[in-house]
């Protein structure tokens, strides 16, 4: 069986953290929107959908705007999160594939291990910057500074690890994303590339599809993290789940897919943009 050389860690830092600038272009008013739709937008206006609410009361208050607040916020999370979750990657899966030139039984599954490894780094690595990028989305009359103010006098009466609430299921969000999502995009890839699919439209099928396959799966735990980060719930994630089912039906623990679907394909092509050599 033949393995794909991976591009090497540097490379796939650098690309995905500037594609990661670009793409938040698209990502912060879907993310805008679909905080707004988790928290808040619960119930629909007659003759108007929950989703066509949220953007009017995003609208009506702030402007055209207030859909891009907080682009410099998300900025600091993304980036580092781009950079060090691709460099941990694509240096794990040449290890990996290297590994299984001599044992090639092992190939399938080096992108869920690897990616899932990769995404538990990440996740220790930005989780606070994560939590407070998500409650700046969700308390819209806060600034940042206060913000920050209000974390760091937290951090100091209930210790560091308050920073990290929300942690677990950013977590089984992220690793579960990851390891499916590798998984279906390698496969969608290899059918691509055997119709002789040119190469930039082979990550574009394999990207999209996988990662919109994807993020539908997660939803739920995405709802959860937000509930957990915002709202300083401390159920437990599966806890948290029932009672959403119990209280919205299945339709309430899928709240927020639309928008989050939408910011697919641009977060993808930072995936892409790291794919290309091969």
């Amino acid at each position: 069986m033949s393995v794909r050389k991976a591009p090497s860690a540097k490379y796939s830092a650098l690309s995905s953290a500037c594609a990661s600038c670009f793409s938040q272009l698209v990502m912060v008013p879907c993310e805008t929107i679909k905080i707004q739709l988790q928290l808040f937008q619960k119930t629909a206006v007659k003759g108007e959908s929950v989703l066509l609410r949220s953007i009017r009361v995003i609208y009506k208050s702030e402007g055209l705007r207030g859909f891009w607040r907080g682009y410099f916020v998300s900025l600091s999370c993304s980036v580092p999160s781009c950079a060090i979750y691709y460099a941990t990657f694509e240096t794990l899966r040449r290890q990996a594939y290297e590994y299984c030139e001599t044992h090639p039984k092992w190939a399938p599954f080096v992108p869920a291990a690897t990616s899932s490894c990769a995404q538990i780094v990440t996740c220790l690595c930005t989780s606070p910057i994560d939590r407070i990028r998500t409650q700046y989305w969700a308390n819209r009359s806060q600034s940042i500074r206060n913000l920050l103010h209000d974390t760091m006098e937290e951090a100091r009466s209930r210790g560091v690890s308050s920073l990290y609430h929300g942690l677990r299921p950013l977590l089984l969000r992220d690793i579960c994303f990851s390891s499916v999502y590798w998984t279906v995009y390698e496969q969608l890839h290899s059918v691509t590339a055997s119709l002789g699919v040119p190469i930039i439209f082979q990550n574009l099928i394999a990207a999209s599809v996988g990662g919109m396959l994807t993020s539908a799966t997660v939803t739920p735990f995405d709802l959860v993290k937000t509930r957990q980060q915002v709202l300083r719930t401390t159920e437990p994630i599966f806890t948290t789940m029932k009672m959403i089912y119990k209280e919205e039906g299945v339709h309430g623990l899928f709240r927020g897919l639309t928008p989050r679907i939408a910011q697919t394909i641009p977060s993808m092509s930072v995936m892409m943009r790291s794919e290309e050599r091969r």
